[in-house]
């Protein structure tokens, strides 16, 4: 900061309990940042993939954690109240951090399977591709509306959003088992369009994305 005109003032809300009092500890207490990534991570723990590694888990459980407690903090509008539910934060389903890392992921699967990444073809299969482009489009329009507003629930409403559109592309795609060739780079390089966006926007609040 060169000058103090550059100071902002950033007004918030509170996060309250659930009975919609000022969040606090059982015994009334302020509850320690410490003791909440711990339940975060108590929470990532049991929705790993059983599948995993002791390895795998250790790497992606903190990473996912961390990612859905930000997510869970930054996608309300930041002058809102709202409840703290862990539950509710920690779904695969849903306007949540997880669902959106998990869009992430199924991405990085895909493209780990490819040699390589391909190009764009001229001509859009679908209207999920369709919607997936345009909504990519967006994101210059998304990042300057929310530095220029200090609202960073908007790059969350955005990511939420990409991750809907990959996963209607992907339903809509057999991308891998594609055997038109030309059509089948085309399918990676959106894949890899998304991914790359998706990673710069979650970037911008702070968020990394697991390889599992």
């Amino acid at each position: 900061i060169n000058s103090l005109d550059q100071v902002k003032h950033i007004a918030f809300g509170t996060i309250n309990g659930a009975d919609g009092k000022p969040f606090k500890t059982r015994d009334g207490g302020v509850l320690k940042l410490s003791d909440l990534i711990s339940q975060f991570e108590a929470s990532a723990s049991l929705k790993m993939n059983k599948n995993l590694s002791s390895q795998e888990v250790a790497q992606a459980m903190p990473i996912i954690a961390m990612g859905a407690m930000k997510f869970s903090e930054l996608k309300h509008n930041r002058l809102t109240d709202y409840n703290f539910d862990l539950e509710q934060f920690m779904s695969l389903e849903g306007f949540t951090g997880p669902y959106v890392l998990y869009s992430g992921v199924r991405a990085k699967s895909i493209l780990s399977k490819v040699e390589e990444i391909g190009n764009f073809s001229s001509e859009v299969s679908s209207d999920s591709e369709r919607k997936l482009l345009l909504t990519i489009n967006k994101f210059n329009q998304v990042f300057h509306s929310s530095l220029k507003h200090s609202e960073p629930h908007h790059l969350c409403e955005y990511a939420y959003e990409l991750a809907n559109r990959f996963n209607n592309f992907y339903n809509d795609n057999h991308i891998i088992k594609e055997t038109n060739i030309e059509k089948k780079k085309h399918l990676i390089a959106c894949t890899q369009l998304f991914l790359n966006t998706l990673s710069l926007t979650l970037s911008l609040l702070g968020i990394d994305i697991p390889e599992k």
